[in-house]
């Protein structure tokens, strides 16, 4: 409990999720929102990663295999470059697995050459 002053923390449970037939009602609101907005991470050139689609990783952005069951897998990718990258929190990203703003309403620059 919260002490006079403090603010409240609700504890995030992910909703059970089974795949096929026997879906349970927590599946049909995957993919997961676990924050809106990027997840800052430092990746390195060369070393290839698991970036969770589902949302229901702990380990949030990458995956921890909490996918199992949903049908949905993850995405992986090798770092093209060292540097920290932006990954999306929202999983409604135009772009997976970048964070483009989509959470926040912010539509993708388009470049001027039409691309």
């Amino acid at each position: 409990m919260a002490r006079s002053g403090e603010p409240r923390r609700q504890q995030r449970t992910p909703a059970p999720a089974t795949g096929g037939a026997g879906r349970s009602a927590g599946a049909s609101r995957l993919p997961a929102c676990p924050q809106n907005g990027p997840y800052a991470e430092i990746v390195e050139e060369g070393k290839s990663y698991r970036w969770c689609r589902c949302g229901l990783s702990r380990a949030q952005p990458w995956c921890d295999d909490s996918h199992a069951g949903t049908g949905i897998e993850p995405i992986e990718f090798t770092a093209p470059i060292s540097g920290t990258f932006f990954m999306c929190g929202c999983k409604r990203t135009e772009n997976p697995p970048y964070c483009f703003g989509t959470c926040r309403g912010q539509k993708r620059a388009r470049r001027h050459d039409g691309a």
